[in-house]
């Protein structure tokens, strides 16, 4: 049944609102006025007594999960899923009326790819832990065509995304990863299932659903032909850009008028959901609602709250819902519809869903929604080799559709030769080792390491008075490479040492003999040794003996 709305005030261009024909019949409309169709939860209940009335009625109701999307905080990062029990809620029908409670699990976040830590509930009085609960009311429709049966609601009711889930291809933005259709197309778009499907069959009886008519929506982008979405056939849906600013509607014509007809205000039910609302003093109350036509890849029109007819992305869920539909146009509505279904199977990329049409009257409604297939690829098959320098592809193909994908495959390893040394290494710097790769120019190349450098060691002599040796230096060469060898006496009046290490006691007394070994690379190595020069036994008898030194 359709209750016309009373109002004692005009609300906008100076209409009267007086009650007005069944909502089948709106040809004594005017534009603007107010019928009331249909019920959805809506205001908060606060009496703590009906509180504790509908729990204990709710005790045999089952919970149902919104499957409300969340993700890593990165809202391009494709990790935006449906998170179990963030929000659930139950339908409760008590004396006479019908409830809805709202329990919060975890705050949804105001974009489907941030955290539930960015949220609006908690601004809007509603915290985690918490149910809340709402009651069902008759929902206002603002007549836009009479003619037609249009109308849309008057409040915003819900706070829903456009699009779940969006993909950057790294050109464009889309719903899937199959990049079949735009993030911002209509048709596909997860808001369009939601109004009717969630909504449509929460808001309506099955006699309602009756009076509710299919219509042809055409779905063009504001910006592009581009990003222009299909036709479809809705029952219900959101007005379009150029809805909200046709002038025959009653908004304004221009979309940055402070235009008041397209302010709205949302209901408590949406802003429990996580609708953001305005603080600003001239616009306190006022939140932002969705327009269905497309601007961009991965932005959608919008009515900000001032009531600009502007454009945001698809993946906010603190938006608003503001429903619209036309009604049947039959003359009559059947007292029993004999509905015949026709079932469109999924795609890898489009839902399928069931379109029942009465054969008595015509009547039609899609319901039954099913998920898309999603590809079936087959395995990944190599269809360009990678080489030392360039990367391969590997390809597989949907086993249902044309569509294709391709991965890169690493480049192929170098195929290295055998290491050879380029710069030799020496006692004072490191040298180079280099392999070629067989296949192309690539090189590597290693640090050889240093050769050890000689070490040289003189170990101390005793000598006579007027006796000779030869040195013999104890000489380390780990990697055999070429050197000299130099001596030095500290005190040639004591011991004179030659080239080659031939050394004649002076006198007696003590010298320092220094052994120099310069290698082939410029690297000193010194030993020291102390020779020490004294008399002999007899050489002590015969200057006692001869008490002088005239044989000597």
């Amino acid at each position: 049944m359709i209750v016309v709305l009373f109002v004692g005030v005009a609300a906008m261009g100076g209409i009267d609102f007086t009650p007005k024909a069944k909502a089948m019949d709106l040809s004594s409309c005017k534009v603007g006025d107010l019928i009331e169709f249909g019920s959805y939860p809506q205001s908060k209940v606060t009496d703590s007594n009906l509180i504790a009335k509908i729990e204990a009625a709710s005790e045999n109701e089952a919970w149902v999960d919104y499957n409300y999307y969340a993700g890593t905080g990165n809202w391009a990062d494709v990790n935006m899923k449906p998170v179990d029990g963030m929000m659930l809620y139950k339908d409760i029908p008590y004396n006479g009326n019908k409830y809805r409670a709202v329990k919060i699990n975890q705050y949804r976040p105001y974009c489907t790819g941030y955290t539930s830590s960015d949220t609006y509930q908690d601004d809007n009085g509603y915290y985690i832990g918490n149910t809340y609960y709402f009651k069902y009311e008759p929902l206002t429709w603002r007549v836009l065509v009479p003619s037609e049966g249009h109308v849309m609601c008057n409040k915003i009711i819900d706070s829903q995304a456009y699009q779940n889930f969006i993909y950057y291809n790294g050109s464009e933005y889309y719903n899937s990863k199959g990049c079949a259709n735009y993030a911002s197309d209509w048709v596909t778009s997860t808001l369009r299932q939601w109004l009717n499907n969630d909504f449509y069959n929460t808001a309506f009886s099955a006699e309602e659903k009756a009076q509710i008519g299919t219509s042809h929506l055409e779905n063009k982008s504001t910006y592009s032909s581009t990003y222009d979405s299909a036709d479809t056939y809705d029952k219900i849906f959101l007005i379009s850009y150029y809805d909200a600013t046709n002038s025959a509607y009653d908004f304004n014509s221009d979309r940055t008028a402070y235009d008041t007809a397209r302010q709205m205000k949302g209901t408590d039910y949406a802003k429990c959901q996580g609708l953001w609302v305005s603080t600003s003093s001239s616009y306190s109350g006022n939140s932002w609602w969705w327009l269905r036509s497309p601007y961009k890849s991965f932005i959608a029109t919008d009515v900000d709250t001032v009531g600009w007819a502007y454009y945001y992305y698809v993946y906010y869920t603190d938006f608003g819902v503001v429903p619209a539909f036309k009604f049947n146009p039959k003359p009559t509505i059947c007292d029993v519809h004999d509905y015949k279904a026709v079932v469109t199977e999924p795609t890898c990329t489009e839902q399928g869903y069931t379109t029942y049409t009465c054969t008595k009257c015509n009547d039609s409604y899609v319901d039954n929604y099913t998920n898309a297939l999603g590809h079936d690829f087959g395995e990944w098959k190599l269809t360009t080799p990678a080489t030392c320098t360039e990367i391969g592809v590997e390809t597989r193909y949907c086993s249902r559709c044309n569509v294709t994908q391709t991965r890169d495959v690493d480049k192929a390893a170098h195929v290295f030769g055998e290491w050879k040394i380029t710069t030799a290494p020496t006692t004072i710097s490191d040298g180079v080792k280099t392999r070629y790769c067989k296949n192309c120019d690539a090189f590597e190349t290693e640090s050889v390491g240093k050769l050890k450098s000689i070490s040289v060691k003189l170990n101390n002599i005793e000598t006579n008075y007027k006796k000779s040796g030869q040195l013999e230096p104890k000489i380390t060469n780990p990697d055999n490479v070429g050197y000299k060898i130099e001596y030095k006496s500290s005190d040639p009046k004591c011991v004179i040492v030659d080239a080659d290490g031939n050394y004649f006691a002076v006198k007696t007394g003590s010298s320092k003999i220094t052994c120099t070994v310069t290698d082939e690379y410029g690297k000193v190595t010194t030993a020291e040794c102390k020779v020490n020069v004294k008399y002999s036994t007899i050489q002590w008898i015969i200057m006692i003996v001869l008490f002088g030194w005239i044989w000597y």
